[in-house]
């Protein structure tokens, strides 16, 4: 994560699994409820990330993929969506992608919160 106006910004990590291949679960971010789904394609061999509202759970963004050092949602401009970044990094520092055993191991999925 990086320095913004030159503090340091909390950063939590997310509790993804890989023992279950479609999951999903609820989570405080920024102070706003959201829920979050996780599920991992066999042809393309990629974890995909949905984000919802936690009340309804009504999809704000699907079929995000997982991809190592991009921001998932950095693209998108929602109102609904959380005002801190996702990041997935990998442990192993060499740029890989999660797979279908390293997601929450080797491969983990973290939340820069909007303040500190």
């Amino acid at each position: 994560m990086e320095l913004r106006k030159g503090l340091l910004m909390a950063v939590i990590s997310i509790p993804v699994r890989n023992d279950v291949l479609n999951y999903k679960f609820k989570i405080d971010l920024d102070g706003d409820l959201f829920t979050l789904r996780f599920k991992f394609n066999e042809r393309q061999q990629t974890w995909h990330m949905d984000i919802m509202t936690g009340d309804t759970e009504e999809p704000i963004i699907s079929g995000r993929p997982l991809i190592t050092d991009l921001n998932v949602f950095g693209r998108f401009k929602d109102a609904r969506l959380p005002k801190g970044t996702f990041l997935m990094t990998a442990l192993a520092d060499d740029g890989s992608d999660p797979g279908r055993d390293s997601l929450g191991d080797t491969h983990q999925l973290l939340y820069e919160e909007a303040s500190a």
